[in-house]
């Protein structure tokens, strides 16, 4: 139908969210003593500058997996 089209580009889908690895990242988070500010700046160094809410469903696997390194 005429004035239905999707505009383009389109935002992509946002991450999963995966409450038992939020909670995961967030214990490990809390073990390590870290402020947010040094979570912030972790996250951006090893993820282009990207803050949690864009980071994919692979990406927060990998934080953990760097977190607990």
């Amino acid at each position: 139908m005429r004035g239905d089209e999707s505009s383009f580009p389109q935002d992509a889908e946002p991450a999963a969210y995966d409450l038992d690895l939020h909670e995961q990242i967030q214990h490990q988070i809390r073990s390590l003593g870290w402020s947010g500010e040094v979570i912030r700046q972790f996250m951006a160094d090893r993820f282009e500058g990207k803050r949690w809410a864009a980071l994919t469903e692979d990406e927060r696997l990998l934080l953990l997996y760097h977190l607990r390194g």
